[in-house]
């Protein structure tokens, strides 16, 4: 089994300090949600994220939780490690 660490680093602008919502592709199959980590940490780490001859697809997206409603931004272009 491997794991995966990834870092990121975000331009806020005018934004607040929030959370990562980081989501995973592993070929073909269903993209599916890994968790939040607080933007603020710079990094995920996906533990046992494959087990050899495989393709993953991460994306990552902004999310902050406003008494409106929660703020979620666009999605990151995917990350493809193999």
């Amino acid at each position: 089994m491997y794991d995966v660490s990834l870092s990121f680093t975000i331009d806020y602008g005018s934004f607040p300090v929030a959370s990562v919502e980081a989501f995973c592709r592993v070929d073909q199959m269903e993209e599916q949600s890994l968790g939040t980590v607080p933007s603020s940490d710079l990094g995920f780490y996906h533990p046992r994220a494959a087990s050899g001859d495989q393709t993953l697809y991460y994306r990552l997206r902004y999310v902050f939780e406003d008494f409106g409603g929660p703020v979620i931004g666009a999605f990151s272009q995917a990350f493809e490690i193999y």
